[in-house]
């Protein structure tokens, strides 16, 4: 069984809570590039790269609640994986 860092999970955790609050009918790469602003670390080499962290944030927030299908009204599912986010993973670990 592969274990991952626990950096790694919180990350992928707070991408599926975005996408289930959100109502998004799958998880996708775009969840776990905004859950990984939203790591300090991550935060820290963007920030001294020269990207607004916070712009960047927001812009990927405003996104996500456009351009993502929600699911219809009435259903009520978890997201399923898309095959580049279990792509990811797979490589991830």
């Amino acid at each position: 069984m592969v274990r991952l860092s626990r950096a790694l999970e919180a990350t992928l955790a707070l991408a599926l809570r975005e996408a289930r609050r959100r109502r998004h009918e799958y998880l996708s790469i775009e969840h776990v590039f905004y859950a990984l602003l939203h790591d300090p670390g991550v935060a820290e080499v963007l920030t001294a790269c020269g990207v607004d962290v916070s712009l960047l944030e927001r812009e990927m927030s405003a996104y996500l609640e456009r351009q993502i299908e929600q699911l219809p009204p009435g259903v009520d599912q978890p997201p399923q994986q898309t095959l580049g986010f279990q792509r990811i993973l797979q490589r991830a670990a």
